[in-house]
């Protein structure tokens, strides 16, 4: 019986250029860690199908959407050597979804989700003047409205969080953490004006404040 479910797949940017064991070995840890973390969400495991892509299904837009954000602070947390380019599609799954793992599930959503996630590396869907031409994430929905918005939300979500360089990762991760400049002062031994001034030149309130809109709509959509 065909059934729509929300699709999350994503691969790994340019992973031919990397170190292939070191690379497989980070990517099995972070998708590990978030099926830990985010295992209620998921109606289907996050599943490595190929080295070094995954595929999974989760129970709402809401829940693919928290986990793709999960997926993009772990890496950022973690310092991971790479970075991600993603899909979540509402589509038709035809078999039984696998509790287990996300294994042998056919359907038209995973087809087009697989082919979505081609075109957003080849970027044969992106025409030169089109604001989308070096997006890493594509929200597909029968919802068009709730696509546009999201589209254009993460479109901002990712141009912020590219701004974090390696060597800004350990204060990034202390600002998602205690959300606080004063906090991460005491945390990271520095003053808190100093703190203060890389809070704002890191734009961490603005990337919390795109989070927030971007779940927000994606659980206005799933109500």
């Amino acid at each position: 019986m065909k059934t729509d479910r929300h699709i999350l797949m994503a691969d790994i940017i340019d992973s031919r250029r990397s170190k292939g064991s070191e690379l497989i070995k980070n990517f099995k840890q972070l998708v590990s860690s978030v099926n830990t973390d985010e295992g209620e969400h998921l109606l289907s495991p996050l599943t490595i199908t190929m080295g070094d892509e995954y595929q999974g299904v989760a129970h709402s837009l809401h829940s693919a959407i928290r986990i793709l954000i999960s997926m993009e602070e772990k890496i950022v947390t973690a310092g991971k050597p790479f970075k991600l380019r993603h899909v979540i599609l509402v589509g038709a799954v035809d078999t039984p979804v696998n509790t287990d793992s996300a294994h042998g599930m056919l359907g038209n959503g995973l087809t087009k989700a697989r082919e979505t996630l081609t075109s957003l590396k080849h970027r044969s869907w992106q025409k030169p003047d089109n604001i989308f031409k070096h997006a890493r994430i594509r929200i597909v929905s029968p919802d068009k409205v709730t696509e546009a918005r999201l589209n254009r939300l993460f479109l901002v979500y990712q141009g912020l969080s590219a701004r974090w360089k390696k060597k800004d990762l350990k204060e990034v991760t202390a600002f998602l953490k205690y959300r606080d400049y004063r906090k991460v002062a005491e945390h990271l031994r520095k003053d808190e004006s100093s703190a203060h001034r890389r809070e704002k030149s890191l734009m961490v309130n603005e990337y919390l404040a795109i989070r927030e809109l971007i779940l927000s709509v994606a659980d206005e959509a799933s109500s």
